[in-house]
């Protein structure tokens, strides 16, 4: 990741007079070029990395720079802490890269800047699983995030406009944390709750960065909470309520042992239990959202995969397929 690297560069910079782009090309195990974008990087972020040219030369940090470390702004720190989506939201061991990124440049601030360090990983939570098993999420992009990034550092409440099945709200929330699921950002907030004498954790709300629509922070500082408010725990009960709430439609089919990687990768299905055999077709237990996304997946593999049960999963199949070729019946 390339956070990690950053920091692993910096690590090594501090602790060596010079070392050359390809003892660290090594070291990192990249190519010599990402050395030098790295460099590039660094330097672009106002960290004063040298390049002595020729014989002997090799990359250094201005001297006495060890110092300006631990000096830097929360810019700084946002700016190592925060993820990106490029570097973060595609790869599933982006969760640990972070921690220990983010581990090691919290050992080198002074306390002051450590304190505040933290604060910025307790209102960010890094989910490396996707949706779908399959992996393959959309890209997502939104003009906001720095908006709401803002509002959450500041602590203050958020207006904005909310798309929901097709119609727009208007909402006034105050923010708790941020929320990277791979390529997917998510605010989690909570909503004016006129009347109430006590806010607590569980009333708060999950919003779709990519759906929210002309953000604006309010002078109004944000509610707080009747106690600490743990961003990942409450992540993950989220996604677990959610999850249950998802339908569920099962079935068994039949499909030969060649189409089990197709089938695997196929997204909105799940293969629960694969009874294998020596030769031959092999039985799948199989989980589908609905009996019409069941028809749709079953009806695209042309013939491949043959529906055992449900009898209305057959039924609805084979009126599909009849269906189709009426259509196209010259």
């Amino acid at each position: 990741m390339r956070a990690d690297r950053l920091l692993q560069i910096l690590l090594t910079l501090q602790h060596m007079q010079k070392i050359t782009a390809k003892q660290l090309a090594e070291q990192l195990e990249v190519s010599e070029r990402t050395v030098h974008r790295d460099m590039e990087a660094l330097s672009a972020m106002g960290i004063p990395v040298i390049a002595d040219r020729g014989t002997g030369g090799g990359w250094s940090l201005l001297a006495g720079y060890r110092s300006a470390l631990t000096g830097m702004n929360r810019g700084d720190i946002e700016a190592l802490l925060l993820p990106q989506l490029t570097a973060g939201g595609h790869h599933p061991d982006w969760t640990a890269a972070f921690a220990r990124a983010s581990g090691k440049l919290l050992a080198a601030l002074p306390p002051d800047w450590r304190r505040q360090a933290e604060e910025v990983r307790r209102r960010i939570h890094i989910d490396g699983a996707g949706w779908h098993s399959d992996g393959r999420e959309g890209e997502e992009t939104s003009t906001v995030l720095p908006t709401l990034q803002e509002a959450l550092w500041a602590g203050r409440k958020l207006a904005f406009t909310y798309l929901r099945d097709q119609s727009a709200a208007e909402l006034t929330v105050s923010p708790y944390g941020l929320v990277n699921k791979r390529t997917v950002w998510y605010l989690v907030a909570m909503p004016e709750q006129p009347g109430c004498a006590a806010l607590y954790a569980d009333l708060a709300r999950t919003y779709r960065v990519s759906r929210i629509r002309t953000a604006r922070m309010l002078d109004e500082p944000a509610e707080e909470l009747d106690g600490p408010f743990d961003l990942a725990a409450h992540w993950s009960a989220s996604v677990t309520k959610f999850k249950e709430q998802l339908p569920v439609y099962r079935a068994v089919i039949l499909a030969n042992q060649e189409d089990l990687t197709q089938l695997k990768n196929t997204r909105y299905l799940h293969l629960e239990q694969i009874e294998q055999t020596l030769q031959g077709p092999v039985r799948i237990h199989a989980r589908f959202d609905t009996l019409e996304s069941a028809v749709s997946i079953v009806l695209g593999f042309a013939g491949q995969v043959t529906v055992l049960e449900p009898a209305e999963l057959r039924t609805g199949v084979h009126d599909a397929a009849c269906s189709i070729c009426q259509a196209h019946d010259s």
